[in-house]
């Protein structure tokens, strides 16, 4: 409106219901008010009788301006103070976060939010990050053939929030931790496991879970503080290797030189009678089924 009636020639007045509808910004409006008399704009309220030509009307819908600031401002510590107290009884407030619903929506409500079908995919997301330090995108790429399409900086907004173990952190009671009323989608100590990653990692390198190339991946543990490794590859030399994902640790093995040395442990164990090998094979067979469980399931659906 302001700018419309700055370009125009032909305009007196701003006509409003009453002079806090034109402005609750207090000086600032009466500063508006001001600019536009310089440019012969004259602001009239219908249910405030007064006359802004003159020193004491001016000053009367200054006034104006003042107190609807200040019912705003009391109108803001009331829903402020509101609000705070609802987050320290442990409910949360605004927008329902992703993977959850409502089940009692409603001004007023006590909120009650549970875990939804997308919910319990992303709480699979979780589980990677935290059990196999995956990269977002690989397992962004899982969630989509899952049928959930996250993006990779979502899905690290989401790792971030404390809300998914069953906590409430807001910006209106800072440094505060409250414990939540809601269902908790993973684990505080999951959660606290994926924040350390996140803050451990080195930048620039890319882990991922599922490569052929490093097949003890998270399987073989550091002797030092039994530590999983992880794996990478340096490109320019085309060589793979393993190291100690633990922050700070200098551990880096040849991947070449871990497999030999793996296969020539494996040679250390031989059965003494052939009759164990069947059942040995059967419990091998199961063991492999159960792990991939998961993934076999995936195959079958596509």
């Amino acid at each position: 409106m302001l700018s419309y009636v700055k370009r125009r020639k032909d305009i007196s007045y701003i006509i409003v219901y009453s002079y806090k509808r034109f402005s609750r910004t207090g000086a600032n409006g009466a500063y508006i008010s001001d600019q536009l008399k310089k440019q012969g704009i004259v602001t009239l309220s219908a249910t405030q009788d007064l006359d802004p030509l003159s020193s004491a009307g001016e000053f009367q819908q200054n006034m104006f301006y003042m107190w609807g600031q200040f019912d705003n401002s009391q109108r803001r510590d009331k829903s402020v103070t509101g609000m705070q107290s609802k987050l320290r009884k442990g409910y949360w407030i605004g927008a329902t976060p992703f993977g959850y619903t409502n089940l009692n929506p409603g001004n007023g409500k006590i909120p009650d939010y549970v875990v939804n079908e997308q919910g319990r995919l992303l709480r699979k997301a979780f589980q990677w990050k935290a059990e196999h330090n995956m990269a977002h995108t690989e397992i962004a790429q899982k969630l989509a053939e899952k049928g959930l399409n996250i993006t990779d900086k979502k899905l690290s907004k989401y790792f971030r929030n404390p809300f998914y173990c069953g906590v409430i952190v807001n910006s209106i009671i800072p440094g505060e931790v409250i414990e939540g009323k809601h269902q908790a989608m993973v684990s505080k100590e999951t959660f606290l496991k994926i924040h350390n990653l996140l803050h451990s990692r080195e930048d620039g390198v890319k882990y991922t879970l599922e490569d052929e190339n490093l097949p003890l991946k998270m399987f073989v543990r550091s002797s030092t503080c039994n530590t999983p490794y992880t794996g990478y590859i340096v490109r320019k030399k085309g060589l793979y290797y393993y190291k100690n994902r633990r922050k700070g640790s200098k551990e880096n093995k040849s991947a070449k030189i871990m497999h030999q040395k793996f296969k020539e442990l494996l040679t250390t164990f031989s059965f003494r009678d052939e009759k164990y090998i069947p059942p040995f094979k059967e419990i091998l067979t199961y063991s492999f089924l159960e792990m991939n469980k998961e993934r076999l399931e995936d195959i079958k659906r596509n």
